[in-house]
């Protein structure tokens, strides 16, 4: 998470576990833009995590717009 944290686009970026359910987790990230998320997404570190959960998890993404 570091490396992601210290991007410049990044605004925000948490991991957090479901109270019930541990063996669920779910990422909350703000970037500034979608240009921002592009070059995260091309990172070697984000690159690295995808191949380290390589289909070991569902991954569901949903990317949203914040109204407030």
């Amino acid at each position: 998470m570091p490396p992601s944290r210290a991007e410049a686009g990044c605004l925000r970026y948490e991991l957090h576990r479901d109270n019930s359910d541990t063996a669920r987790f779910v990422m909350l990230e703000e970037w500034h833009g979608a240009e921002a998320l592009r070059q995260h997404e091309a990172t070697p570190h984000f690159q690295a995590l995808i191949a380290a959960i390589g289909g070991q998890a569902q991954v569901h993404v949903a990317k949203l717009t914040k109204l407030a």
